[in-house]
């Protein structure tokens, strides 16, 4: 049987890179603290998957487009985060997701990558 996440997901399979190559030459923009948070994280992967190789960025979309993985929090953190919302404490960016209902699935083959419920 499939749990709700798993269905949700689509079932889909992502296997991470066991290695993350060098961040992209040129800094992300500057912090926009215009548009909602859902928008300006939108904006931010968008970025992070133009400037960044396939799979390769500190956080990305899985193939269906539902959910995300942060799979480099020290590179999301220390390189990203502050240009895109002026903080650099991941656990406040955590908190910030859960606040706007993204939670992390939990079983399944996205399991520990972040949807908004």
């Amino acid at each position: 049987s499939t749990s709700d996440e798993e269905e949700a997901a689509g079932g889909c399979y992502t296997t991470l890179p066991s290695s993350l190559p060098s961040p992209p030459s040129g800094d992300p923009p500057a912090c926009n603290n215009d548009g909602a948070f859902p928008m300006r994280l939108h904006g931010m992967i968008q970025w992070i998957e133009r400037n960044y190789s396939k799979l390769s960025g500190p956080i990305y979309w899985l193939s269906h487009g539902r959910a995300f993985v942060i799979q480099d929090n020290d590179t999301l953190v220390t390189k990203i985060l502050p240009h895109f919302f002026g903080q650099t404490k991941m656990q406040s960016f955590t908190r910030k997701l859960n606040r706007w209902g993204f939670s992390i699935i939990k079983s399944g083959r996205d399991k520990g990558a972040y949807m908004h419920r």
